[in-house]
């Protein structure tokens, strides 16, 4: 894991490989908000709940640093990542700029 100064990265390993990775960043004017940039699996590695289990991390360190909020872009056929924001409790929302995006929302317990 390394902390960078608006954010953090998080990576999955297993037998010294990278599997997974997510990396989020905190708004630099309101330190309430945070987007997840990035989250993704190998492919090998994929239905092990290794997605899951880096965003559920990342959104424990989030809501410890005072995160109320935090969002993320999902292609509309990305049935996995929609689901696994569903297991959040996501409220999710088409991105008005483009219909192939949507805006994904989820609120920290702080």
């Amino acid at each position: 894991m390394a902390k960078t100064a608006g954010g953090l990265v998080l990576v999955a390993e297993r037998a010294d490989a990278i599997v997974g990775i997510i990396a989020v960043t905190v708004d630099p004017v309101d330190r309430r908000l945070a987007t997840s940039q990035v989250l993704a699996v190998a492919p090998d590695h994929r239905r092990e709940y290794i997605g899951y289990n880096l965003k559920l991390e990342a959104l424990r360190r989030c809501a410890r640093s005072d995160v109320a909020i935090m969002a993320s872009e999902v292609d509309v056929h990305n049935t996995a990542m929609r689901r696994c924001n569903d297991c959040f409790g996501a409220s999710t929302r088409p991105e008005m700029t483009d219909p192939d995006l949507l805006l994904s929302v989820v609120r920290l317990a702080t």
